[in-house]
């Protein structure tokens, strides 16, 4: 079981997912999964997060197969997500390189997701 599970709906966004990854990848603390769910996008947002997925095993990819908006990908999301806290990231999100690592001490600190 990882620390974290880190849920990011993705719709038509095939453009920011790689350098999303990448700020994923390059986090002070690497005890996470991240489930991207994609939301039966029109672009190539599926296949480019198989490929991130496929070389990174720390991430899941969850392909919807009708659009059903944002809530019910994060939703379905949190139901797979087998981390021991949640946060929520969108695919246009950079985080900053301890994003994890703070979230992750304020969990145990206080213990809430």
């Amino acid at each position: 079981m990882s620390s974290i599970s880190v849920v990011v709906a993705v719709y038509n966004a095939q453009a920011w997912l790689p350098r999303f990854a990448a700020s994923l990848q390059s986090q002070s603390f690497g005890d996470f999964e991240a489930l991207l769910v994609d939301d039966a996008s029109a672009d190539d947002s599926v296949q480019t997060a198989q490929a991130i997925a496929s070389a990174d095993p720390r991430f899941k990819v969850v392909a919807l197969p009708e659009n059903r908006g944002a809530g019910a990908a994060r939703n379905i999301g949190v139901r797979q997500a087998a981390g021991e806290t949640l946060c929520f990231a969108d695919p246009d999100d950079v985080l900053p390189p301890q994003s994890l690592e703070a979230r992750y001490a304020a969990y145990k600190k206080h213990k809430a997701i």
